[in-house]
């Protein structure tokens, strides 16, 4: 499949577009100041034969009128004040990029050649985009990083028309005006020639599998990640990079790594299509008893409220909230629930759930996709336990989260960021293997992995596959097992050690399994030997629209699975479907769970005989799991439920209340973490 040739050079934060020569006021004609890599801080920057090194000092010295040329290369220009980062944006002293200092600066280059800068802030986006500027992120120490895999390339001219697509743009015409781009992939398609690329700027799109059947049968190339501040003449070079990402949501039988070599990130996850507008409440709700099917206007069955606490009572007053986690630390066995929020991550002292206390919170990126998993190790040279929270972000649009590791060792006094892991610009989910997790404690002989999921590590072809981080140094991680070559994307995954006859299927006993919840099948991988992981076996069902999460029995013989689309695209009632992996190069669906609503199940984890799942707007489900084959002939009503979500009666298919619950507390406090509503403290009656 053609695609455009790329030439590659390397850049931090901003990139300058190729702009055209605009003569100063001068009476010569020449612009009066010259900045190059190769320049010195010194004179007047006058001269285009001896330069000055950079564009402050270049700035420093310009007059009303001024015009200042910059060499192609990269340069970094302080922010720490916004008057001088304005001065990018003035049209007193004009700064443009680009020119050629071998050529005296008398024309800008139209070849890869483009001037870089470090350093702007994100409050100027989309005025340095106005200005004809591109602003990348920083890297996690706020300066260049030569190690840094963002790089920026200049397409090839293309032989033939091109159509552009980019948000804003509006589905008109024939698409072919890079200023004037479509809005939409599918009409762009409609409106191209047999043969014709169509280059799709960052921001998120649909993409449907008619759409690409089209495009396919008439060799129309869609290509993505151009910079639409660069006139689409600018890509990334590298797609795993999250700044200028083209994002599509689209079925799962997308090819996602063709999509990546072209550009073009898949995510699969809509739950952006439907959340709504948060409550303000800062009020912390109290205890209020189940009676008679209702707990303070909650439908409920055998679960009290000890607490709520609203969205508007955590102090970076977040628009909503999404993934739970939760641990006793040991050193006073005080009690925490770590809440993902959309514009950071919460710790709240839960030791008495019903006064809950935030202890801090530390800031994130905006995304409606952020998950958490703790590790708790003993210090023998201070005596004591230390915990971290590792933080995984997925979708933060043109931004690179990358792994945030949250230091735990102060508490209760204070939490801190510790580290912020490069490895990945994004990723979808995260999890933690042989640890207790109540405590985030090691298992007694087992040694605790990290294991990264649905990220952009590695090449397209294994794009978004788990890969483990020994975190033997918590701060400073290491990657022990990249993505396997057969692998594929992984949405959400467990493990669990089996030691019985079935490891003689793996590598050594005990056998490390991983269940790998890959959106349309259920992989099972020994990865007993770190670096040398190996697939087992593998099981799908007939309805299966996105299989996304699950969690192990505690015999360790079945898993119940959670398809995240069955009932909004299949029209099903929520279905919990267990999975028999007695042996595990055969797995096989056992059995199924069938509820009354059609609300969405998400995430579910397993508690001695029962299962607790939170299912979105009905709130969170208790089943008992004491017989998984026979689960729906032996418990067809569940044992316990509490529907957090009551600002709509029915519950619908709908991505709306209880996104996650972490059970497993010592005091029994079931946590639940939902939309809208914050965070809910929870008791079996």
């Amino acid at each position: 499949m053609p695609t455009a040739a790329l030439h590659c050079v390397t850049l931090a934060s901003l990139a300058t577009a190729l702009f055209p020569v605009v003569a100063s006021s001068h009476g010569d004609g020449y612009p009066s100041l010259y900045v190059a890599e190769m320049g010195v801080d010194a004179g007047k920057c006058v001269d285009p034969a001896t330069p000055c090194r950079t564009i402050a000092y270049a700035l420093s010295k310009a007059e009303k009128g001024d015009e200042i040329r910059v060499a192609y290369g990269t340069f970094e220009f302080e922010t720490e004040r916004q008057e001088d980062a304005l001065k990018l944006l003035g049209r007193v002293v004009r700064v443009r990029g680009g020119y050629d200092p071998d050529r005296g600066f008398e024309r800008q280059v139209h070849d890869p050649r483009i001037t870089f800068l470090t350093g702007p802030a994100d409050d100027f986006r989309f005025r340095l985009a106005e200005a004809g500027f591109f602003l990348l992120p920083e890297t996690a120490h706020g300066r260049m990083d030569p190690h840094a895999k963002v790089i920026l390339a200049q397409a090839d001219a293309p032989d033939g028309p091109v159509g552009y697509v980019s948000q804003g743009g509006a589905d008109t015409g024939d698409c072919t005006n890079p200023s004037a781009p479509c809005q939409t992939i599918a009409y762009a398609v409609s409106r191209a020639g047999d043969g014709q690329e169509i280059r799709v700027s960052e921001g998120q799109f649909d993409l449907d599998l008619d759409t690409l059947a089209d495009a396919q049968a008439r060799q129309v190339v869609v290509t993505g990640s151009f910079a639409r501040a660069s006139g689409f003449a600018a890509r990334l070079a590298a797609p795993n990079v999250a700044a200028l990402a083209t994002v599509v949501s689209g079925p799962p039988d997308l090819d996602r790594g063709e999509l990546a070599r072209n550009g073009i990130r898949l995510q699969q996850d809509r739950k952006f299509r439907s959340i709504a507008p948060a409550l303000r409440s800062s009020e912390i709700k109290g205890p209020a008893k189940c009676i008679d099917g209702l707990a303070d206007g909650h439908p409920c069955k055998g679960i009290d409220r000890v607490a709520q606490m609203p969205l508007g009572a955590f102090s970076s007053q977040p628009g909503d909230a999404n993934d739970i986690w939760g641990f006793r630390d040991l050193n006073d066995n005080r009690e925490y629930a770590i809440i993902g929020l959309q514009n950071g991550t919460a710790v709240v002292d839960v030791t008495d759930p019903e006064n809950p206390a935030e202890i801090g919170t530390v800031p994130g990126l905006p995304t409606i996709w952020r998950d958490v998993k703790v590790y708790q190790t003993f210090d023998e040279s201070e005596d004591r336990w230390k915990a971290y929270a590792y933080v995984t972000a997925d979708d933060s649009g043109a931004q690179s989260h990358g792994i945030v590791v949250i230091d735990l060792t102060d508490l209760p006094n204070s939490i801190s960021a510790a580290a912020t892991l490069d490895l990945v610009d994004i990723s979808h989910n995260v999890y933690i293997s042989n640890v207790d997790y109540s405590t985030g404690a090691a298992l007694e002989g087992l040694t605790p992995f990290v294991y990264i999921l649905g990220s952009n590590f590695g090449d397209p072809s294994t794009i978004g596959a788990f890969f483990i981080l020994d975190v033997s140094d918590p701060i400073n991680p290491v990657v022990v097992q990249s993505p396997p070559t057969e692998s594929s994307y992984t949405h959400d995954a467990t493990t669990l050690n089996i030691d019985d006859d079935r490891a003689t299927a793996c590598a050594a006993s005990p056998c490390e399994v991983l269940i790998d919840y890959s959106e349309d099948t259920v992989d099972i991988w020994d990865v007993t030997e770190k670096g040398n992981a190996r697939k087992l076996g593998s099981a799908t069902y007939s309805e299966s629209e996105y299989i996304h999460s699950g969690w192990w029995t505690e015999d360790k013989n079945f898993v119940l699975i959670h398809d995240e689309l069955d009932e909004a695209d299949g029209g099903l009632n929520t279905t919990i479907r267990v999975l028999d992996i007695r042996d595990l190069e055969a797995p096989t669906i056992a059995a199924t769970w069938t509820g009354p609503t059609r609300a969405i199940d998400h995430n579910g984890f397993t508690l001695g005989d029962e299962y607790l799942v939170s299912t979105y707007r009905r709130g969170l489900t208790v089943l008992d799991i004491s017989d998984p084959v026979n689960l729906v002939a032996i418990n067809p009503e569940e044992l316990a439920r509490f529907d957090t979500y009551i600002e709509a009666s029915a519950d619908d298919a709908e991505f709306n209340g209880a996104w996650g619950t972490y059970p497993f507390l010592p005091s029994g406090t079931i946590l639940v973490s939902d939309i809208e509503g914050g965070l809910f403290m929870l008791k079996r009656q």
